[in-house]
Protein backbone atom coordinates (compact mmCIF):
# COMPACT_ATOMS: atom_id res chain seq x y z
CA UNK A 1 0.00 0.00 0.00
CA UNK A 2 1.40 3.49 -0.95
CA UNK A 3 0.31 6.69 -0.19
CA UNK A 4 1.07 10.20 -1.67
CA UNK A 5 0.57 13.57 0.11
CA UNK A 6 2.56 16.22 -1.08
CA UNK A 7 0.35 19.48 -1.09
CA UNK A 8 0.17 21.63 2.41
CA UNK A 9 -3.50 23.02 1.45
CA UNK A 10 -6.30 20.17 1.51
CA UNK A 11 -9.31 19.74 -1.31
CA UNK A 12 -11.48 20.44 1.66
CA UNK A 13 -10.22 23.42 2.81
CA UNK A 14 -11.12 24.62 -0.36
CA UNK A 15 -14.22 22.76 -0.84
CA UNK A 16 -16.61 20.49 1.00
CA UNK A 17 -15.15 17.41 0.71
CA UNK A 18 -12.33 15.72 0.77
CA UNK A 19 -10.97 13.49 -2.53
CA UNK A 20 -9.81 9.99 -2.68
CA UNK A 21 -8.56 7.73 -5.18
CA UNK A 22 -7.99 3.96 -4.34
CA UNK A 23 -5.89 1.76 -7.47
CA UNK A 24 -5.42 -1.05 -7.46
CA UNK A 25 -3.39 -1.55 -11.00
CA UNK A 26 -0.45 -3.20 -12.89
CA UNK A 27 2.15 -1.60 -11.08
CA UNK A 28 0.93 -2.88 -7.88
CA UNK A 29 -1.43 -5.74 -7.78
CA UNK A 30 -1.50 -9.36 -10.28
CA UNK A 31 -3.17 -9.43 -13.43
CA UNK A 32 -5.27 -12.33 -12.18
CA UNK A 33 -6.51 -10.48 -9.00
CA UNK A 34 -7.42 -7.37 -11.25
CA UNK A 35 -9.87 -9.52 -13.03
CA UNK A 36 -11.80 -10.35 -9.70
CA UNK A 37 -12.22 -6.44 -8.94
CA UNK A 38 -14.10 -6.11 -12.24
CA UNK A 39 -17.57 -5.22 -11.62
CA UNK A 40 -20.10 -4.87 -14.72
CA UNK A 41 -21.55 -1.60 -15.40
CA UNK A 42 -24.94 -3.11 -15.07
CA UNK A 43 -24.15 -4.39 -11.32
CA UNK A 44 -22.21 -1.11 -10.35
CA UNK A 45 -25.09 0.69 -8.38
CA UNK A 46 -26.03 -2.88 -6.42
CA UNK A 47 -22.31 -3.12 -5.51
CA UNK A 48 -20.98 0.27 -4.89
CA UNK A 49 -24.34 1.76 -2.75
CA UNK A 50 -23.72 -0.46 -0.15
CA UNK A 51 -20.67 1.49 0.76
CA UNK A 52 -23.12 4.83 0.83
CA UNK A 53 -24.20 2.39 4.65
CA UNK A 54 -20.19 3.74 5.63
CA UNK A 55 -20.87 7.22 7.20
CA UNK A 56 -17.95 9.22 5.52
CA UNK A 57 -18.83 8.27 2.08
CA UNK A 58 -20.26 11.49 0.15
CA UNK A 59 -20.02 10.22 -3.79
CA UNK A 60 -18.42 7.47 -5.50
CA UNK A 61 -16.66 6.57 -8.77
CA UNK A 62 -15.37 3.03 -9.99
CA UNK A 63 -13.12 2.88 -13.02
CA UNK A 64 -12.27 -0.22 -14.50
CA UNK A 65 -9.88 -2.10 -17.44
CA UNK A 66 -7.82 -4.37 -18.35
CA UNK A 67 -4.92 -3.27 -16.28
CA UNK A 68 -6.74 -0.97 -13.41
CA UNK A 69 -9.64 -1.12 -11.13
CA UNK A 70 -9.50 2.07 -9.55
CA UNK A 71 -12.46 3.92 -6.65
CA UNK A 72 -12.82 6.91 -6.70
CA UNK A 73 -13.80 8.56 -3.31
CA UNK A 74 -15.41 12.01 -1.70
CA UNK A 75 -16.24 12.35 1.92
CA UNK A 76 -16.30 15.01 4.77
CA UNK A 77 -13.77 13.16 6.88
CA UNK A 78 -10.52 12.45 6.56
CA UNK A 79 -10.87 8.27 5.74
CA UNK A 80 -7.99 6.08 6.53
CA UNK A 81 -6.25 2.00 6.34
CA UNK A 82 -9.48 0.66 8.48
CA UNK A 83 -12.06 2.53 6.26
CA UNK A 84 -10.89 1.14 3.38
CA UNK A 85 -10.63 -1.96 4.53
CA UNK A 86 -14.63 -1.52 5.38
CA UNK A 87 -15.00 -0.11 2.11
CA UNK A 88 -13.69 -3.43 0.33
CA UNK A 89 -15.50 -5.58 2.58
CA UNK A 90 -18.60 -4.13 1.64
CA UNK A 91 -17.82 -4.39 -2.21
CA UNK A 92 -16.38 -7.92 -2.43
CA UNK A 93 -18.71 -9.39 0.26
CA UNK A 94 -18.00 -12.59 -1.28
CA UNK A 95 -13.83 -12.67 -1.18
CA UNK A 96 -11.88 -14.81 1.33
CA UNK A 97 -10.32 -12.98 4.58
CA UNK A 98 -7.12 -13.99 2.73
CA UNK A 99 -7.69 -12.04 -0.31
CA UNK A 100 -9.35 -9.18 1.47
CA UNK A 101 -6.00 -8.97 3.45
CA UNK A 102 -4.00 -9.15 -0.20
CA UNK A 103 -5.98 -6.49 -0.96
CA UNK A 104 -5.16 -4.01 1.47
CA UNK A 105 -1.86 -4.55 1.13
CA UNK A 106 -1.20 -3.66 -2.99
CA UNK A 107 -3.35 -0.64 -3.09
CA UNK A 108 -2.03 2.64 -4.07
CA UNK A 109 -3.87 5.60 -2.22
CA UNK A 110 -3.89 9.27 -2.76
CA UNK A 111 -5.76 11.93 -1.66
CA UNK A 112 -6.74 15.63 -2.05
CA UNK A 113 -4.78 17.00 -4.62
CA UNK A 114 -2.58 14.23 -5.12
CA UNK A 115 -5.73 12.21 -5.77
CA UNK A 116 -6.47 15.15 -8.53
CA UNK A 117 -3.11 14.93 -10.09
CA UNK A 118 -3.26 11.06 -10.04
CA UNK A 119 -6.70 10.92 -11.89
CA UNK A 120 -5.34 13.33 -14.31
CA UNK A 121 -2.17 11.34 -14.98
CA UNK A 122 -4.39 8.42 -15.63
CA UNK A 123 -7.01 10.13 -18.01
CA UNK A 124 -4.12 11.31 -19.98
CA UNK A 125 -2.73 7.47 -20.14
CA UNK A 126 0.48 8.58 -18.53
CA UNK A 127 -0.16 6.36 -15.52
CA UNK A 128 -1.23 3.42 -18.04
CA UNK A 129 0.93 0.09 -18.94
CA UNK A 130 1.27 1.74 -22.70
CA UNK A 131 1.56 5.55 -22.24
CA UNK A 132 -0.41 7.66 -24.61
CA UNK A 133 -3.21 4.97 -25.41
CA UNK A 134 -6.16 6.98 -26.30
CA UNK A 135 -8.72 4.60 -25.22
CA UNK A 136 -8.03 5.44 -21.55
CA UNK A 137 -10.08 8.95 -21.57
CA UNK A 138 -13.44 6.95 -23.46
CA UNK A 139 -12.96 4.82 -20.54
CA UNK A 140 -12.57 7.71 -17.78
CA UNK A 141 -15.74 8.90 -19.11
CA UNK A 142 -17.64 6.24 -19.54
CA UNK A 143 -17.08 5.48 -15.99
CA UNK A 144 -17.95 8.64 -14.67
CA UNK A 145 -21.39 8.56 -16.47
CA UNK A 146 -21.92 4.91 -15.73
CA UNK A 147 -21.50 6.28 -11.22
CA UNK A 148 -23.64 9.23 -12.58
CA UNK A 149 -26.45 6.89 -14.01
CA UNK A 150 -26.44 5.26 -10.77
CA UNK A 151 -26.68 8.25 -8.00
CA UNK A 152 -23.48 7.82 -6.89
CA UNK A 153 -21.46 10.33 -7.88
CA UNK A 154 -21.84 14.54 -6.11
CA UNK A 155 -20.28 17.52 -7.31
CA UNK A 156 -16.67 16.77 -6.10
CA UNK A 157 -16.46 14.33 -8.39
CA UNK A 158 -17.80 15.95 -11.71
CA UNK A 159 -15.57 19.15 -10.87
CA UNK A 160 -12.75 16.52 -11.05
CA UNK A 161 -13.96 14.53 -13.44
CA UNK A 162 -14.34 17.63 -15.85
CA UNK A 163 -10.77 18.78 -15.09
CA UNK A 164 -9.01 15.37 -15.98
CA UNK A 165 -10.72 15.24 -19.03
CA UNK A 166 -10.11 18.62 -20.10
CA UNK A 167 -6.47 17.62 -19.19
CA UNK A 168 -6.50 14.71 -20.67
CA UNK A 169 -8.13 16.32 -23.90
CA UNK A 170 -5.10 19.01 -24.00
CA UNK A 171 -2.70 16.46 -23.09
CA UNK A 172 -3.59 14.48 -26.44
CA UNK A 173 -3.64 17.81 -28.15
CA UNK A 174 -0.35 19.63 -27.26
CA UNK A 175 2.23 16.58 -27.25
CA UNK A 176 3.12 13.94 -29.23
CA UNK A 177 2.50 11.61 -25.92
CA UNK A 178 -0.05 9.33 -28.13
CA UNK A 179 2.07 9.23 -31.57
CA UNK A 180 3.59 6.46 -32.81
CA UNK A 181 1.82 3.08 -32.05
CA UNK A 182 3.38 1.39 -28.81
CA UNK A 183 1.49 -1.87 -28.66
CA UNK A 184 2.81 -5.19 -30.36
CA UNK A 185 -0.53 -6.26 -31.33
CA UNK A 186 -1.49 -2.57 -33.03
CA UNK A 187 1.88 -2.40 -35.02
CA UNK A 188 1.34 -5.69 -36.39
CA UNK A 189 -2.19 -5.00 -37.74
CA UNK A 190 -0.91 -2.02 -38.83
CA UNK A 191 2.01 -3.89 -40.54
CA UNK A 192 -0.89 -6.34 -41.83
CA UNK A 193 -2.90 -3.77 -43.52
CA UNK A 194 0.50 -2.28 -45.41
CA UNK A 195 0.74 -6.09 -46.62
CA UNK A 196 -2.11 -5.98 -48.65
CA UNK A 197 -5.28 -6.64 -45.89
CA UNK A 198 -8.69 -6.63 -47.76
CA UNK A 199 -12.17 -7.09 -46.10
CA UNK A 200 -12.62 -10.02 -48.09
CA UNK A 201 -9.81 -11.88 -47.20
CA UNK A 202 -10.01 -15.20 -45.75
CA UNK A 203 -8.26 -14.88 -42.36
CA UNK A 204 -7.41 -18.03 -39.71
CA UNK A 205 -6.33 -17.27 -36.32
CA UNK A 206 -5.27 -19.93 -33.84
CA UNK A 207 -5.71 -19.08 -30.17
CA UNK A 208 -8.12 -17.03 -28.10
CA UNK A 209 -6.42 -15.17 -25.74
CA UNK A 210 -6.17 -11.70 -25.31
CA UNK A 211 -3.81 -10.68 -27.69
CA UNK A 212 -5.82 -12.60 -30.21
CA UNK A 213 -8.66 -11.21 -28.77
CA UNK A 214 -7.35 -7.09 -29.82
CA UNK A 215 -6.43 -8.26 -33.25
CA UNK A 216 -9.64 -9.84 -33.43
CA UNK A 217 -11.23 -6.88 -32.89
CA UNK A 218 -9.25 -4.60 -35.22
CA UNK A 219 -10.14 -7.18 -37.49
CA UNK A 220 -13.71 -6.74 -37.08
CA UNK A 221 -13.48 -2.69 -37.23
CA UNK A 222 -11.60 -3.12 -40.39
CA UNK A 223 -14.53 -5.07 -41.85
CA UNK A 224 -13.09 -8.49 -42.39
CA UNK A 225 -15.89 -10.70 -42.38
CA UNK A 226 -14.50 -14.53 -43.25
CA UNK A 227 -12.79 -14.99 -40.06
CA UNK A 228 -11.90 -18.27 -38.38
CA UNK A 229 -10.83 -18.14 -35.17
CA UNK A 230 -9.76 -22.09 -33.73
CA UNK A 231 -8.56 -22.61 -30.30
CA UNK A 232 -8.19 -25.60 -27.90
CA UNK A 233 -11.01 -24.89 -25.68
CA UNK A 234 -14.00 -24.16 -27.87
CA UNK A 235 -16.17 -22.94 -25.03
CA UNK A 236 -13.80 -19.82 -24.35
CA UNK A 237 -13.84 -19.22 -28.49
CA UNK A 238 -17.39 -18.76 -28.40
CA UNK A 239 -18.16 -15.55 -26.48
CA UNK A 240 -14.88 -14.26 -28.85
CA UNK A 241 -16.44 -15.17 -32.32
CA UNK A 242 -19.87 -13.82 -31.13
CA UNK A 243 -18.41 -10.65 -30.17
CA UNK A 244 -16.38 -10.27 -33.43
CA UNK A 245 -18.58 -12.09 -35.72
CA UNK A 246 -16.26 -15.07 -36.54
CA UNK A 247 -16.15 -18.07 -36.71
CA UNK A 248 -15.88 -20.55 -33.67
CA UNK A 249 -13.30 -24.00 -34.07
CA UNK A 250 -11.87 -25.92 -31.76
CA UNK A 251 -8.16 -26.79 -32.84
CA UNK A 252 -9.04 -30.31 -33.65
CA UNK A 253 -10.53 -29.15 -36.63
CA UNK A 254 -7.89 -27.56 -38.08
CA UNK A 255 -6.94 -31.07 -39.23
CA UNK A 256 -10.22 -31.16 -41.83
CA UNK A 257 -10.07 -27.44 -42.47
CA UNK A 258 -10.38 -26.76 -45.63
CA UNK A 259 -11.43 -23.40 -46.74
CA UNK A 260 -7.57 -22.33 -46.70
CA UNK A 261 -6.51 -18.67 -46.02
CA UNK A 262 -4.80 -15.72 -46.86
CA UNK A 263 -3.81 -14.43 -43.45
CA UNK A 264 -2.91 -16.72 -40.71
CA UNK A 265 -2.71 -15.36 -37.14
CA UNK A 266 -1.44 -16.81 -34.29
CA UNK A 267 -0.93 -16.24 -30.53
CA UNK A 268 -0.89 -19.16 -28.07
CA UNK A 269 0.81 -20.16 -24.96
CA UNK A 270 2.37 -23.18 -25.95
CA UNK A 271 6.12 -23.72 -25.20
CA UNK A 272 7.06 -25.14 -28.74
CA UNK A 273 6.40 -24.23 -32.33
CA UNK A 274 2.72 -25.47 -32.98
CA UNK A 275 2.54 -24.49 -37.16
CA UNK A 276 4.54 -27.02 -38.12
CA UNK A 277 4.87 -27.71 -42.72
CA UNK A 278 2.80 -30.89 -41.97
CA UNK A 279 -0.12 -28.20 -40.20
CA UNK A 280 0.70 -25.38 -42.51
CA UNK A 281 0.45 -27.82 -45.63
CA UNK A 282 -2.99 -28.69 -44.25
CA UNK A 283 -4.32 -25.32 -43.80
CA UNK A 284 -3.13 -24.18 -47.73
CA UNK A 285 -5.42 -26.98 -49.02
CA UNK A 286 -3.21 -27.28 -51.97
CA UNK A 287 -3.19 -23.66 -52.52
CA UNK A 288 0.49 -21.79 -53.89
CA UNK A 289 -0.16 -18.72 -53.54
CA UNK A 290 2.16 -15.89 -51.28
CA UNK A 291 0.61 -15.63 -47.68
CA UNK A 292 0.71 -13.68 -44.71
CA UNK A 293 1.38 -15.05 -41.12
CA UNK A 294 1.49 -12.86 -38.09
CA UNK A 295 3.64 -14.89 -35.23
CA UNK A 296 2.71 -13.44 -31.75
CA UNK A 297 3.59 -16.16 -30.02
CA UNK A 298 6.64 -16.54 -27.43
CA UNK A 299 8.68 -18.63 -28.62
CA UNK A 300 7.41 -18.55 -31.84
CA UNK A 301 4.73 -20.60 -33.27
CA UNK A 302 5.70 -21.19 -36.51
CA UNK A 303 8.50 -23.33 -37.26
CA UNK A 304 11.39 -22.51 -39.08
CA UNK A 305 11.45 -25.21 -41.53
CA UNK A 306 7.13 -24.03 -42.07
CA UNK A 307 8.92 -20.55 -43.10
CA UNK A 308 12.11 -21.98 -45.33
CA UNK A 309 9.51 -24.36 -47.25
CA UNK A 310 6.93 -21.32 -48.19
CA UNK A 311 6.15 -18.55 -49.68
CA UNK A 312 5.51 -16.23 -46.54
CA UNK A 313 5.38 -12.66 -45.61
CA UNK A 314 5.95 -13.06 -41.93
CA UNK A 315 4.86 -10.78 -39.41
CA UNK A 316 6.39 -11.81 -35.91
CA UNK A 317 6.96 -10.42 -32.49
CA UNK A 318 10.75 -9.64 -32.07
CA UNK A 319 10.95 -7.32 -34.89
CA UNK A 320 7.65 -5.68 -33.64
CA UNK A 321 8.76 -5.80 -30.14
CA UNK A 322 12.26 -3.90 -31.70
CA UNK A 323 10.12 -1.20 -33.18
CA UNK A 324 7.47 -1.03 -29.94
CA UNK A 325 10.50 0.01 -27.95
CA UNK A 326 11.66 2.94 -30.07
CA UNK A 327 8.08 4.17 -30.16
CA UNK A 328 8.26 3.80 -26.55
CA UNK A 329 11.07 6.14 -26.28
CA UNK A 330 9.70 8.60 -28.36
CA UNK A 331 6.61 8.75 -25.84
CA UNK A 332 8.51 8.96 -22.93
CA UNK A 333 10.47 12.20 -24.02
CA UNK A 334 7.10 13.63 -24.00
CA UNK A 335 6.55 13.21 -20.59
CA UNK A 336 7.97 16.74 -20.03
CA UNK A 337 5.52 18.00 -21.15
CA UNK A 338 3.01 16.11 -20.20
CA UNK A 339 3.22 16.67 -16.83
CA UNK A 340 4.00 20.53 -17.17
CA UNK A 341 0.51 20.28 -18.70
CA UNK A 342 -1.03 18.59 -15.58
CA UNK A 343 0.98 20.82 -13.52
CA UNK A 344 -0.53 23.89 -14.73
CA UNK A 345 -4.44 21.98 -14.76
CA UNK A 346 -4.00 21.55 -11.07
CA UNK A 347 -3.41 24.79 -10.68
CA UNK A 348 -6.14 26.02 -12.60
CA UNK A 349 -8.14 23.41 -10.80
CA UNK A 350 -7.61 25.10 -7.35
CA UNK A 351 -9.23 28.02 -8.86
CA UNK A 352 -12.36 26.70 -9.94
CA UNK A 353 -13.01 24.12 -6.54
CA UNK A 354 -12.56 27.88 -4.98
CA UNK A 355 -14.82 29.41 -7.09
CA UNK A 356 -17.37 26.88 -7.03
CA UNK A 357 -17.15 26.88 -2.94
CA UNK A 358 -18.44 31.27 -3.46
CA UNK A 359 -21.34 29.53 -5.20
CA UNK A 360 -21.64 27.03 -2.72
CA UNK A 361 -21.36 29.15 0.06
CA UNK A 362 -23.54 31.97 -2.03
CA UNK A 363 -26.49 29.89 -3.09
CA UNK A 364 -28.89 31.45 -0.35
CA UNK A 365 -28.30 34.89 -1.27
CA UNK A 366 -30.40 35.13 -4.16
CA UNK A 367 -33.12 33.95 -2.29
CA UNK A 368 -32.51 36.20 0.79
CA UNK A 369 -32.51 39.37 -1.29
CA UNK A 370 -35.71 38.50 -3.38
CA UNK A 371 -37.58 38.28 0.33
CA UNK A 372 -35.88 41.13 1.41
CA UNK A 373 -37.81 43.17 -1.66
CA UNK A 374 -40.57 41.85 -1.65
CA UNK A 375 -40.79 42.68 2.25
CA UNK A 376 -39.96 46.24 0.88
CA UNK A 377 -42.74 46.38 -1.39
CA UNK A 378 -44.76 44.53 -0.14
CA UNK A 379 -44.75 45.39 3.49
CA UNK A 380 -42.76 48.36 4.68
CA UNK A 381 -43.65 50.04 1.69
CA UNK A 382 -46.89 48.94 0.68
CA UNK A 383 -49.43 51.88 1.24
CA UNK A 384 -46.58 54.62 -0.32
CA UNK A 385 -45.97 51.80 -3.71
CA UNK A 386 -50.25 52.06 -3.89
CA UNK A 387 -50.00 55.71 -4.02
CA UNK A 388 -48.42 55.08 -7.46
CA UNK A 389 -49.50 54.85 -11.00
CA UNK A 390 -48.96 51.49 -13.18
CA UNK A 391 -46.65 53.19 -14.88
CA UNK A 392 -44.31 54.05 -11.70
CA UNK A 393 -45.04 50.88 -10.43
CA UNK A 394 -44.05 48.80 -13.45
CA UNK A 395 -40.88 51.50 -13.45
CA UNK A 396 -39.77 50.93 -9.38
CA UNK A 397 -40.61 47.16 -10.47
CA UNK A 398 -37.48 47.12 -13.22
CA UNK A 399 -35.02 48.90 -10.91
CA UNK A 400 -35.87 46.12 -8.09
CA UNK A 401 -35.44 43.49 -10.82
CA UNK A 402 -31.67 45.35 -12.35
CA UNK A 403 -30.78 46.20 -8.49
CA UNK A 404 -31.67 42.47 -7.16
CA UNK A 405 -29.59 40.91 -10.30
CA UNK A 406 -26.77 43.33 -9.30
CA UNK A 407 -26.28 42.63 -5.83
CA UNK A 408 -26.29 39.11 -6.72
CA UNK A 409 -23.68 39.03 -9.43
CA UNK A 410 -21.61 41.73 -8.00
CA UNK A 411 -20.78 40.33 -4.39
CA UNK A 412 -20.17 36.94 -6.02
CA UNK A 413 -17.56 38.31 -8.56
CA UNK A 414 -15.95 40.14 -5.66
CA UNK A 415 -15.90 37.29 -3.36
CA UNK A 416 -14.38 35.04 -5.78
CA UNK A 417 -11.59 37.18 -7.09
CA UNK A 418 -10.99 37.54 -2.86
CA UNK A 419 -10.51 33.94 -2.69
CA UNK A 420 -8.33 33.67 -6.04
CA UNK A 421 -5.90 35.95 -4.65
CA UNK A 422 -5.60 33.63 -1.71
CA UNK A 423 -4.30 30.69 -4.22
Amino acid sequence: MTMQTEYNFTFAHRFMNHLYSIAFTHKNTPLNVLGKLHIAPDSIEERLAVTKQLAPVGGLMFLSTCNRSEFVVSSNEIIDANFIESFLRKIYPNFTEEEINELVKSYQFNDDYNAVKHLMEVASSLDSMLIGEREIITQFRKAYEVCKDANLTDDVIRIAVQACIETAKEVYTDTRIAHKQVSVVALAFEQLKDSGLTENNRVVMIGAGQTNATMAKFLQKFGCTDVHIFNRSLDNVKQLSKDVNATAHSLQELNTYTNGFDVLIYCTAAEESFVTPEVYSQLLNGETGRKVVVDLSIPNGISDATLAKNNIHYINIEALQVIANVNIQFRLHELESCNAIIQNNIEKFSKTVAARRVEIAMQQVPEKIRHIKNTALNNIFAKDVEKLDENSKEILEKIFDYMEKRYIAEPMKMAKEILLQQI
